[in-house]
């Protein structure tokens, strides 16, 4: 039987961090995932770290691609092999900051057919642990299209969002150099609507090798 839910993480460099990443999404109240992991770049020690991940439980998943790409490539080489029927994000160097995430995101997208996104606030965290402040995004689909051009309206890892509403629509971009989130979240809603929590779902880890 397919999951419901299928959590899509991009790696490249940063082993460290992993684990942090993937006990957030294995004390979810919610257990009808898959895990994706997409390892791009020449690290040998992630699929050590995998391998011992896959033994603890069967739904985890390791791609490594024989060819490094950008996000966007290693995004959508994600959702091709995503089964869930709605796809979770989580960066391999953040972590989810609630157990309720997933349940109260899916719950939302289950009684709300006209949103196809939906996303929540962060928690900015230094290397130590310490945080730093945190954010919300705009709430409500007026709100977050009036923005939508001048900030990215949804971030990243705290979204959950339909898979069919994404590969609709062409999937990330992957001919740009960056924001391929922000385009896809453009592109999502001309077909539907999406909407923010006004709830910290993620713990964003700011450090040397982290991107913004």
């Amino acid at each position: 039987m397919a999951p419901r839910i299928s959590v899509l993480m991009l790696t490249y460099n940063r082993p460290q961090f992993i684990g942090a990443a993937i006990e957030s999404i294995l004390a979810q109240d919610f257990q009808e995932w898959e895990l994706l992991v997409v390892h791009d770049g020449p690290n040998e020690e992630i699929p050590v770290v995998m391998r011992e991940w896959q033994q603890r439980d069967s739904r985890i998943h390791y791609f490594r691609r024989p060819i490094p790409g950008n996000i966007a490539e290693a995004s959508n080489f994600g959702l091709a092999h995503a089964r869930g029927q709605y796809i979770a994000v989580l960066d391999d160097d953040d972590y989810w900051a609630r157990a309720d995430k997933l349940s109260k995101q899916a719950q939302f997208l289950d009684s709300h057919p006209d949103h196809c996104c939906c996303g929540g606030g962060v928690i900015v965290m230094d290397p130590a642990g310490r945080e730093q402040m945190r954010y919300l995004k705009p709430e409500r689909d007026q709100q977050i299209k009036r923005r939508a051009l001048m900030a990215n309206p949804l971030a990243h890892s705290t979204t959950l969002y339909r898979r069919e509403a994404a590969l609709q629509t062409g999937g990330y971009d992957e001919t740009l150099a960056g924001f391929q989130d922000w385009d896809l979240w453009l592109k999502m809603g001309k077909t539907g609507k999406l909407y923010n929590f006004p709830e910290y779902f993620l713990h964003y880890r700011v450090w040397q090798g982290s991107g913004s």
